[in-house]
């Protein structure tokens, strides 16, 4: 039967389409379309958060043998992750070759005693076999890939908060701890013969732990004290009722760590690198160079006049968020982001207590003779007999044209009056992180607060009544202080006598 010609020329393009619309899409791709939609380099990043991690307890250096903490809870957990594959370690990369994001849902988590584990496994698109890699990440931190795409910004990425509130939950950023070192993509590379890649990291944060005796003894001839004629062997006591973190930074941190040596220079920074062991360089942050002032603190110590004695003091002791160290169990009292100040800075006049993160307590001093919890007042009188400690009946008794019930709201404004509410009475000690070789000379981390630290303190001894206020007059106690470095490193510091 005879077909015109526009039937034949049809009959090819009808095909085309009958094939195009019953192809079956769960079919396996072509050679060449699968290389068109990926690399096919398969990675699985595994992610320590428990083990290497955990806190270290800040002494000068970096010793692996320190022990270590691991975080609680919320501290540990990954909910997202950003991987960065570098053609070199952070210090020498010249480019960012791949980065890939996992939500929650594509991490798996591992728990294997204090460790845990992260696993994310994905074809990473961009990489290649037969290169090599380092990896970086930065957890919990949302999708970095298109904020990120060179190695400058890798490298001066900064973020404002460290720990994000999700809900009920508390996310932390962690980044790297330190290079991955050289990945290979080897030839035999699949879905089912993935490279792995394991990574230590770091939380951005630091974490200050506290714990105090049930009542300290002060013997009478450290502190003159009056009212009802106490014997030669009472003592006056003091009760620690909260604490508080003053200096608080709260401007930007780096997202991974860097450091230089003890004369600054910015260009010559390392990052990933090691504290030195005799505390001679410096940890790095934003504004360790340019300094500080009250805006980039919380509870600014030299200005800070508008504390609530109520509530802005804390008592951890027993809540369910401890680490130990000696035998001695330490509560959290809060959290610190890093804040480390140049040797300058601290050696001015005041420089530590405008620069440097402090805990101040808050007491309750019973002078032996005296009611717990009874208002007391310090007077130094004009007439050579030093500073006494009297009731208001006494005060009022032994100077009773100065001091009168009319004019009890104002004793506090008369010349070498203090008062004690209650009997409170306020301390302060500066968080010590690494003493140098020389006590003579404030070393570079000397007074520093040091990201993935847990800072813990304890009040050894107390030996003088503290100052009225929780302002600039308040004098160093001396306490003793535990620091540890690492899983949380711990810093344990026995805060040395408060006199």
């Amino acid at each position: 039967m005879k077909r015109n010609a526009l039937t034949y020329l049809l009959l090819p393009f009808l095909l085309a389409l009958l094939v195009t619309a019953c192809k079956d899409d769960t079919l396996p791709a072509s050679p060449a379309e699968e290389e068109e939609a990926g690399s096919g380099v398969y990675v699985s990043v595994v992610v320590n958060t428990g083990g290497s991690n955990a806190s270290r307890v800040p002494t000068p250096g970096e010793d692996d043998d320190l022990s270590k903490q691991s975080g609680t809870g919320d501290e540990n957990m990954v909910h997202d992750l950003t991987v960065f594959f570098l053609d070199d370690d952070l210090n020498n990369a010249t480019t960012i070759n791949a980065s890939a994001y996992f939500s929650e849902k594509e991490i798996t988590p591992e728990a294997s005693g204090n460790i845990t584990r992260y696993t994310v496994q994905k074809e990473i698109e961009g990489l290649y076999v037969g290169n090599t890699y380092h990896v970086l990440v930065i957890a919990n931190a949302g999708d970095l890939t298109n904020e990120i795409t060179d190695i400058e910004g890798l490298k001066n990425k900064t973020f404002n908060e460290v720990i994000v509130t999700h809900d009920t939950e508390q996310w932390f950023l962690m980044a790297s701890e330190k290079d991955s070192g050289e990945i290979e993509i080897r030839a035999n590379n699949s879905e089912y013969n993935q490279t792995w890649v394991s990574v230590d990291v770091e939380r951005m944060t630091a974490r200050v732990d506290c714990a105090w005796g049930n009542e300290y003894e002060i013997s009478g001839n450290n502190m003159p004290s009056e009212g009802g004629n106490p014997s030669q062997n009472e003592k006056d006591k003091v009760k620690i009722l909260g604490a508080a973190l003053v200096n608080r930074y709260a401007g930007d941190t780096y997202a991974f760590k860097r450091v230089t040596n003890n004369v600054i220079t910015l260009s010559d920074v390392t990052y990933l690198g090691d504290e030195a062991a005799d505390a001679s360089n410096y940890v790095l942050d934003p504004l360790t160079v340019p300094g500080k002032h009250n805006s980039h603190y919380t509870y600014y110590y030299m200005e800070y006049v508008n504390w609530d004695i109520e509530n802005d003091f804390a008592n951890p002791i027993g809540n369910n968020v401890t680490s130990e160290q000696g035998g001695r169990t330490y509560y959290r009292l809060s959290y610190a982001r890093e804040n480390i100040n140049t040797t300058a800075q601290l050696s001015e006049t005041d420089g530590i207590q405008r620069y440097a993160t402090g805990i101040m307590f808050k007491a309750q001093y019973t002078p032996a003779g005296f009611s717990e919890g009874e208002t007391f007042y310090r007077y130094t009188s004009r007439n050579g007999n030093g500073s006494t400690l009297y009731t208001a009946d006494a005060l009022m008794d032994a100077f009773p044209e100065t001091f009168t019930e009319e004019n009890q709201s104002a004793w506090g404004d008369i010349d070498g009056c203090d008062v004690f509410l209650n009997g409170c009475c306020y301390y302060v000690y500066w968080i010590r992180h690494a003493d140098g070789e020389n006590t003579n000379v404030i070393s570079p981390m000397e007074y520093a607060i040091v990201r993935n630290n847990i800072y813990q303190l304890y009040v050894n001894s107390i030996s003088q009544l503290g100052t009225p206020e929780p302002d600039s007059n308040v004098e160093e106690i001396n306490t003793e202080v535990h620091f540890q470095v690492k899983p949380w490193n711990i810093k344990d510091i026995e805060v040395p006598v408060f006199d």
